[in-house]
């Protein structure tokens, strides 16, 4: 899995030397994300050691098919298809286990986007995802996850989305409904809300930076090998999950119209782990083995994004409508 991560940082690597003078970002644009972030050691509250985190992630969006067509009102409308792919490395070190503790994260889906041309978008994502531990990966369990959306743009300073996401929420299968909108209230700033995981204002500076404070729920969950019988427990996998709210600070570059580089710091709040049993049930906390509130703590965030352009097949004007869209919804 490491030689995996390795060789495709070793890709965007080759593709940003050879493709800075790039086009901007288009519907046919094979986009690369990556990111670390250090989080800061701190105590655990409710028993003795502490405990911190190291993430690496890496994500792919290819296009795989855009169709660009004329509907009833003789307005330009598109059907996009995208294979979605991401990749997540945890190094957790957890005073209570006495060694660190390997996570992977990793998704694999297809996202589906209609615009009628007549400022109305519908989306839909379908995903497999693999959480698994260091022992477990070799002997990995897919769960799924997906999500519906409806999408209106009611004019070039704001637009609103309602639907109905499934997914595995802090380890138990969770069907919540959705809902968002974003909102320029000046020349320079605007706010986004995604309900019901996060609110952020925007501060555009200039071309190329733009500002951001925002404030969301986090988390993950990972199947972890139970090989020194923990809390009594003989079976032979438990869920690890772990929690916080995040307030940042975010800062966005755009080098060019192939690069941005990404930056943030902040603090995670109200934060836990916990060892728990698995559940499949949907909307139901599983029963946990054990659990321990974090101390407040800070952390920093550091990556990148990078776009491969293709001016074949272009539509200009469908972009310049949508495009704001999916790239804040859509990261």
């Amino acid at each position: 899995m490491q030689n995996i991560a390795i060789t495709f940082t070793l890709l965007a690597s080759v593709l940003f030397l050879s493709n800075t003078n790039a086009q901007n970002l288009n519907l046919n644009s094979i986009s690369i994300k990556s990111d670390f972030k250090y989080t800061i050691n701190s105590e655990l509250v409710d028993t003795n050691g502490s405990f911190n985190s190291k993430e690496f992630s890496l994500g792919i969006n290819l296009p795989l098919y855009n169709h660009y067509f004329q509907n009833k009102d003789m307005k330009t409308a598109l059907f996009s298809l995208s294979l979605v792919n991401s990749n997540k490395y945890i190094k957790n070190d957890i005073g209570i286990l006495g060694a660190d503790n390997d996570l992977y994260n990793i998704s694999l889906g297809i996202r589906a986007l209609y615009y009628t041309g007549n400022k109305n978008i519908w989306l839909t994502k379908l995903s497999s995802n693999f959480f698994e531990d260091e022992y477990s990966i070799n002997n990995p369990e897919p769960r799924f996850s997906g999500a519906f959306l409806f999408n209106r743009i009611v004019n070039r300073n704001f637009y609103y989305h309602l639907g109905l996401t499934y997914k595995y929420s802090f380890g138990y299968a969770a069907i919540l409904p959705v809902a968002g909108l974003k909102y320029q209230f000046a020349d320079k700033w605007k706010i986004l809300l995604f309900l019901p995981f996060h609110i952020s204002t925007q501060y555009k500076l200039n071309e190329k930076l733009l500002l951001e404070a925002r404030f969301n729920a986090s988390g993950y969950v990972s199947y972890y090998s139970n090989k020194n019988n923990l809390f009594g427990q003989t079976n032979e996998r438990m869920l690890f999950r772990k929690k916080a709210n995040t307030i940042a600070i975010n800062a966005k570059y755009r080098i060019n119209s192939s690069l941005t580089l990404n930056a943030a710091i902040g603090r995670e709040a109200n934060r836990a782990v916990y060892f728990s049993d698995i559940k499949s049930e949907i909307n139901k906390e599983p029963q946990n083995y054990f659990k321990s509130n974090i101390r407040n703590t800070m952390f920093v965030n550091l990556g990148f994004v990078f776009k491969i352009g293709d001016k074949k097949n272009r539509n200009t004007e469908v972009e310049s409508e949508i495009t704001d869209y999916i790239d804040d919804f859509l990261e």
